[in-house]
């Protein structure tokens, strides 16, 4: 029975880790040749409404993370008439903010020219694509929301694959209409095609996975709604804190400068933003083990979870930064051109300590969900987003693209230097200098030589193309990976 929760556990690990991995690959390869055939204008427009119509889905109130939990739930008591109860409110829930993102979606295509710095020769296109994708964001959402109930349902191996599907099969019809002349709005259309193919499989799946599983006005109740609201509402505010904290540039560089900075910005921002996604994958792993210690009021072993859980994310984190300071710049080089070389390294540069930092302390808040203990957290950011929104805002007309990059970092820095460890250090009883000795001194240790290797590889080869970078990265990685079993064999098994 063990070894089949292991090998399941390892199944739900692999498929998540192949769905991100092949998108983060796919969607890095794919991006110069995307901008080179639509151009910078177009590409912008694409990253301006896509960031925008991605905050749509804030508008489910934390309904998400509240629909897996209670589907685990009712999954683990088998009682099927509570499962039908959560899917059927969730479901008409969800169609019913598919109809509000319609209309919201109405209300911008009237606005846009007031909303959006885009060009004169750039409205109607913009115009149309945004239909195209908040209508299509809108009709898939009743959809997609059925990759939550397969993940309540312990698949998470089946939807890594759907995602790795869709993420291979969009880049191969990217590839053949773009080279045939198609634009921007082919880009849009096939995306959200692709993106409702893949809702509406997993929704079958979700049906297949539960037999007993139907959809009907009756099961829908408002006291579930209620319990399903009250659960989701801290992660609610969470959530829109994150995505103010990451996903703002692109609209307030969208509205105060140009669709073409858009794309600038992003060829930096966009590798911090890998950087969360392989750093925060890994650190979901926490939230469950915390919350067992929690419930079993094993203390000692919530600080031993916030301590190891922030050396393993820093592992992740130092080595990714290390690469985007030390070979940064011949990166982007070889992955857009020189043209985005020095805006996109000023940006890279600007957010890669902040955010580095952050994401050291990766296992924090997924101790922190484990406990419950989330409000304190989300006030914390709200204030850092409201003050990202406002320092973007007031720097932007002298710094441009740049001004934004700092008012991302400023905040950023100062939440995860002074306010994250001080508080869970506080929380948890545990010294703030055995806190930062223990979690950080082994991956530093091992860091330091991963990019002294890196820069010494870098002049050596001195790359322009892919072939280059990666020929640096394999050098350091063989040192990085020496580090780390050094790591292994004379700390982690004597630890244990």
């Amino acid at each position: 029975m063990i070894e089949t929760k292991r090998l399941q556990a390892l199944k739900n690990v692999a498929g998540a880790w192949l769905g991100l991995g092949t998108s983060v690959l796919v969607g890095f390869f794919l991006t110069p040749f995307v901008l080179h055939h639509v151009g910078d204008a177009s590409n912008g427009i694409w990253i301006l409404l896509t960031a925008f119509t991605g905050y749509y889905g804030l508008l489910d109130f934390g309904l998400r993370s509240a629909t897996i939990r209670y589907v685990a739930r009712s999954d683990a008591k088998n009682d099927q008439a509570e499962l039908n109860r959560i899917v059927n409110t969730s479901f008409f829930f969800y169609a019913f903010l598919s109809f509000i993102m319609m209309l919201v979606t109405g209300v911008v295509y009237l606005l846009f020219e007031h909303l959006f710095n885009v060009g004169p020769e750039w409205q109607e296109t913009g115009r149309i694509l945004l239909l195209v994708v908040g209508f299509g964001t809108a009709i898939t959402t009743p959809f997609s929301f059925f990759s939550s109930v397969l993940e309540g349902l312990q698949r998470f191996s089946v939807v890594g694959w759907v995602q790795m599907a869709n993420a291979l099969i969009r880049a191969s019809l990217l590839v053949f209409f773009l080279t045939r002349g198609y634009q921007i709005l082919g880009v849009g259309v096939i995306t959200v095609c692709m993106n409702l193919l893949s809702a509406l499989v997993l929704t079958t799946i979700a049906f297949r996975a539960a037999p007993a599983l139907r959809i009907q006005w009756s099961n829908a109740r408002w006291d579930t709604f209620r319990t399903l609201r009250s659960y989701g509402v801290m992660g609610f505010w969470i959530s829109i804190a994150q995505s103010l904290r990451f996903q703002l540039s692109a609209v307030v560089i969208g509205r105060m400068l140009s669709a073409e900075a858009i794309t600038f910005f992003s060829n930096g921002s966009r590798l911090s933003v890998y950087s969360i996604d392989i750093v925060q994958m890994m650190a979901q792993i926490f939230v469950p083990m915390a919350s067992a210690a929690d419930a079993t009021g094993e203390h000692d072993r919530q600080r031993r979870l916030f301590i190891m859980g922030n050396r393993y994310s820093a592992f992740l984190a130092l080595p990714l930064g290390c690469i985007f300071l030390v070979i940064g710049q011949t990166i982007i080089r070889a992955w857009v051109g020189e043209k985005y070389v020095s805006a996109g390294y000023s940006v890279l540069t600007i957010l890669t300590i902040p955010m580095t930092i952050h994401l050291m302390q990766a296992g924090s808040p997924k101790v922190l969900m484990g406990m419950a203990r989330l409000k304190t957290l989300a006030v914390a950011l709200m204030i850092e987003s409201i003050a990202n929104l406002g320092l973007s805002i007031a720097l932007v007309p002298y710094m441009g693209m740049v001004g934004v990059a700092w008012g991302i970092a400023i905040p950023l820095a100062i939440s995860n230097i002074f306010f994250m460890p001080l508080y869970m250090c506080s929380l948890l009883k545990v010294r703030l200098g055995e806190f930062l000795l223990e979690s950080y001194r082994y991956p530093v240790l091992a860091a330091i030589p991963f990019a002294a290797t890196l820069w010494v590889a870098n002049r050596w080869i001195q790359a322009t193309r892919f072939i280059g970078v990666l020929e640096i990265l394999v050098i350091g990685g063989v040192v990085y990976l020496t580090a780390l079993g050094l790591y292994y064999q004379f700390v982690e098994r004597r630890g244990r």
